[in-house]
């Protein structure tokens, strides 16, 4: 039914359905248009990049047009930074300062000699058989736990010089000592140092 009053219409006015057309299709551009601006106006409110989203929120002209100009303005000078950067980066710069001093004076360093068993066998042996004598301890017992006792005991008693001499001595560990070219072989300024664990 809405063909057969088209095709009266038609042929009653034909001017007149160019005109329609024409409307309508100035209609369906019109409406592709504000389409396109409303899709581009929500991206720009609902992106995280605050000149953007100022941009879609813009509520004249001269709004609009501060905030493209900040945004167009910070674009620009992020673009010549990164340009710089690269720029400068395919310069290589290399800055190399070489200087010989000859200082014959010069401090010596701290050294420091750790062995992980910090008691020698041959001279703990005969303590270590003392104290299984004294105690519950016994080989056949768990010798383990019994030497840890033993430990525990010549630390807790706080007998430095026993401790001491159950160590290593620095001639058992320096064999030579050179630095610089001078001998660092005197074992008298070696001092012996008894950590807390």
């Amino acid at each position: 039914m809405g063909t057969i009053s088209s095709l009266s219409f038609t042929l009653d006015n034909p001017n007149q359905t160019t005109n329609d057309q024409t409307e309508t299709s100035d209609n369906k551009k019109d409406y592709i248009k504000r389409r396109r601006i409303s899709i581009i106006n929500e991206y720009l409110i609902s992106t995280s990049t605050h000149g953007l989203k100022s941009l879609g929120s813009a509520y004249n002209t001269l709004h609009f047009l501060f905030w493209f100009l900040t945004f167009l303005l910070a674009c620009s000078l992020m673009l010549y930074f990164i340009v710089q950067c690269i720029i400068e980066y395919y310069h290589y710069p290399t800055q190399t300062i070489i200087e010989i001093r000859s200082e014959t004076e010069i401090n010596f360093p701290a050294i420091t000699f750790c062995n992980s068993n910090p008691f020698r066998y041959d001279k703990i042996n005969e303590s270590y058989n003392n104290y299984l004598l004294n105690t519950n301890c016994s080989y056949i017992n768990n010798n383990v736990y019994c030497m840890k006792q033993f430990i525990n005991d010549l630390f807790n008693s706080n007998n430095q010089t026993q401790i001491i001499n159950y160590d290593y001595v620095i001639n058992d560990l320096l064999v030579d000592c050179n630095y610089n070219i001078l001998d660092c072989g005197n074992k008298s300024k070696y001092i012996p140092f008894i950590p807390d664990k």
